[in-house]
């Protein structure tokens, strides 16, 4: 009996470095210069699973959004007739029949008011300039020192996820919510997303992107991704944060998730000496040996 039990032994013993942990990364597949139309990207979204792509510049600069293809070109430009870009901060599509803009910059902590434009598909798909539905979000003193930068859908919600301005080596940023029910609405806190013994520029969250299907909601930043569960913001425990390093640095401004990809917009730094990008990456698993 013995002869038959110490080899299933070894056998359970060694077969056991053989399992092999699956664990996320980011896999760079390609990089290519946007037009000169997008020297300040500020967001990206897709209204065709990843044929093509639209994307707007920051603040300060004209109501147009672009239609690009996969190597940056510029194959449309539609003008939002009646809106101003105060800081346009990103752009998402609802799944549906509408895409809606994001005036939600507040670099300057004064504004008490934000705006989001919803334009509808076939309006963009059947003309060269249209007109927004706009909602009117009310911040009150203690929200006005907020920035925001990143927003996703989710039915009839828009989830907004702070920008993390203070020191500290920690990931910081507060999410809130609101009705797309009501055309003037304040926002509501749901809770603070954290981690320890991260920098600051991960929390600097510029852009976000959700997959229904999987239930992940990913935070873009310029150094990595953040990922975690929507289900999680609603739990009453900490919600448990996974970062998936950029194999490329530099102003990440949109990104766009599809089909196991992700579609990322880098601005224009001179600074940096960083030209304006697009950055397409595949999920995948790398397995590590125990």
């Amino acid at each position: 009996m013995l002869k038959l039990i110490f080899p299933i032994y070894i056998l359970l013993l060694f077969g056991n470095i053989k399992i092999a942990a699956q664990k996320l990364q980011l896999e760079l597949i390609a990089e290519t210069k946007l037009n000169k139309n997008l020297l300040e990207t500020s967001g990206i979204t897709s209204i065709n699973s990843g044929k093509t792509f639209w994307s707007h510049n920051d603040g300060g600069n004209s109501t147009e959004i672009f239609e690009i293809d996969s190597l940056g070109k510029n194959l449309r430009t539609v003008k939002i007739n009646n809106v101003k870009n105060n800081d346009w901060e990103d752009i998402i599509y609802d799944n549906k029949n509408s895409i809606y803009i994001a005036d939600i910059g507040n670099n300057s902590k004064k504004r008490d008011t934000l705006f989001l434009y919803k334009i509808k598909v076939n309006d963009i798909l059947s003309q060269d300039a249209v007109d927004a539905e706009a909602y009117k979000i009310i911040l009150n003193t203690k929200l006005s020192r907020q920035d925001f930068e990143a927003l996703i859908i989710k039915n009839d919600s828009i989830f907004l996820f702070s920008k993390n301005w203070t020191n500290g080596i920690s990931f910081h940023s507060q999410v809130f919510t609101f009705s797309l029910k009501n055309k003037i609405t304040p926002l509501h806190f749901i809770k603070t997303l954290s981690a320890r013994n991260h920098f600051l520029p991960e929390s600097q969250i510029t852009s976000a992107a959700f997959d229904p299907t999987k239930d992940k909601v990913y935070l873009l930043s310029s150094t990595s991704i953040a990922v975690f569960r929507f289900s999680d913001l609603y739990a009453s425990s900490k919600t448990k944060l996974k970062f998936l390093p950029l194999k490329i640095l530099g102003q990440h401004e949109g990104i766009y998730f599809f089909e196991n990809r992700f579609v990322i917009t880098q601005e224009r730094n001179k600074t940096l000496k960083k030209e304006q990008t697009m950055q397409f990456y595949k999920l995948t698993l790398k397995k590590n040996l125990h």
